[in-house]
């Protein structure tokens, strides 16, 4: 039996599409939403005081400003957190592939800061009582 460690691709963003765009676009539309609320609730407080301008931009429209930047970075945020989340399970998928297709058992590794580290240990610590098992046959 061949023990190899694989390479980990660390500069794919996108790996599950699928379960990242899915989470993503949740996680935009909850925002938008609570986004939306919260500009009508400010505008009509700031209707009903007075109509004055703060430093010569329309209140509504400088909220409206802050709440796209927020968006932005909820984007580029969920596209971080949804790669820890999808990168161990892409490469579980792509492990488990090359497994079929070798006939050799290797071992599964992740990044540190990705989640399923416990998923890894005990995955690879079956690998290690399978390949113990195979020699004692």
């Amino acid at each position: 039996m061949i023990v190899k460690k694989l390479k980990i691709h660390q500069r794919r963003y996108i790996v599950n599409p699928k379960l990242q765009f899915g989470v993503l676009l949740y996680s935009i539309l909850v925002a938008i939403s609570v986004s939306i609320v919260n500009q009508v609730y400010r505008f009509l407080l700031i209707s009903d005081t007075n109509n004055s301008q703060f430093y010569g931009v329309n209140p509504f429209l400088l909220l409206i400003g802050v709440n796209v930047i927020l968006c932005v970075l909820i984007v580029f945020a969920g596209f971080y957190f949804t790669n820890r989340i999808a990168g161990p399970i892409y490469r579980l998928q792509v492990h488990l592939e090359e497994m079929t297709d070798e006939s050799k058992i290797e071992q599964f590794l992740i990044r540190k800061d990705d989640y399923f580290q416990e998923l890894m240990v005990a995955y690879n610590g079956f690998l290690k009582k399978l390949i113990a098992s195979k020699n004692q046959k």
